[in-house]
């Protein structure tokens, strides 16, 4: 054996590697990234009808279930990418809400917990990841919602009545069991702090109802990316609402059309190594700047079953996305109120 084989190979691996990179972004035909920018821990349209009305001091009992198909992957000019095939997530999130006799410039305070159990599948048309796989999967419980500074109110408006809630923020929580090598990775190393602002505005008979929120999050460890890599990442700002109109049909029956809207504000960072080769420096940076937008809009239904359980049911399909999947998400809510 010579002694160059050695040398020789490595620098054949290397070219292997420079040829397979080039195959990646010749299939692409244009940027991805593992879905979007920003954090994308909330998921756009989970509030719907009346999400600002509040009765009173008491304890609630909020079930959220979603399915979410994925289908369309857009770039930054809304064209599709090649690589990506389709995917899906479900959702089923517990939420507790406690709010006291306590009174605060007028309204009164409480607090919430959220628990998201989430499952997610991913499927492409070429290997990608750190793994060089097709298709990713991930079930976890990757955080805790919580907010100790919830403040509710209302107020005689026009005809009739605007319901407000508040947070100051609320703090997703990372459980720390990350999965670096997994597109789909639901599990998260940062923290996200989102303020909110919830307004519902009730006549007899109409509901018009908006949740304002804005996320900044910490530090992205080790962040999977589709080229192979784990770079640490600074997640994009992003400012986003969910919007909902209803009519009431009945006293316990409501139609409505409602849904989201969705824009990152900043750019994602990513801490690149010096020698990472120059046409990746060049798309990872492009990444950088591809940032995320959508808008959803869709039917739903809101039906009271008894005076302290209402169940709602809703469809969203997106007709905007930049860097965003096209998706078609369908949301079924359950409200207790179970006593003070």
């Amino acid at each position: 054996m010579s002694v160059l084989s050695p040398c020789f190979e490595k620098r054949r691996f290397f070219v292997k590697k420079i040829v397979l990179l080039f195959f990646i972004f010749a299939f692409l035909s244009s940027p991805i990234k593992a879905f979007s920018g920003g954090s994308g821990v909330y998921p756009n349209g989970t509030e719907g009808f009346m999400t600002a009305v509040v009765p009173g001091p008491g304890n609630y009992i909020i079930n959220y279930m979603a399915y979410m198909y994925l289908y369309d992957l857009k770039d930054s000019h809304g064209h599709d990418v090649d690589a990506f095939k389709h995917g899906s997530v479900f959702a089923e999130v517990l939420r507790s809400i406690h709010i006291t006799k306590k009174k605060i410039l007028g309204g009164y305070y409480g607090q919430h917990l959220l628990i998201p159990v989430l499952k997610k599948e991913l499927d492409f048309n070429t290997r990608l990841g750190p793994d060089s796989r097709s298709h990713y999967n991930d079930f976890n419980i990757p955080y805790l919602i919580f907010s100790g500074s919830l403040w509710t109110g209302n107020l005689p408006l026009w005809k009739g009545k605007m319901f407000m809630v508040i947070s100051l923020p609320d703090i997703y929580i990372p459980l720390y069991n990350d999965d670096n090598s997994n597109l789909a990775n639901l599990r998260i190393n940062y923290w996200t702090f989102e303020p909110l602002l919830c307004l519902s505005y009730l006549t007899k008979r109409w509901e018009f109802s908006i949740k304002f929120m804005y996320d900044w999050s910490t530090k992205q460890n080790n962040s999977p990316t589709p080229y192979g890599l784990k770079l640490d990442r600074e997640p994009g700002q992003e400012f986003h609402f969910d919007y909902n109109m209803s009519y009431a049909v009945t006293p316990k029956l409501r139609i409505g059309v409602g849904g989201f809207y969705y824009t990152q504000i900043s750019n994602d960072n990513y801490d690149i190594p010096e020698h990472t080769p120059l046409i990746l420096k060049k798309q990872l940076h492009h990444d950088e700047g591809a940032r995320s937008k959508a808008f959803a809009i869709g039917p739903g239904i809101c039906y009271a079953i008894r005076k302290n359980l209402i169940v709602t049911l809703r469809y969203q399909q997106t007709v905007y996305e930049r860097s965003f999947p096209e998706m078609r998400n369908t949301w079924l809510k359950l409200i207790w109120a179970i006593g003070k």
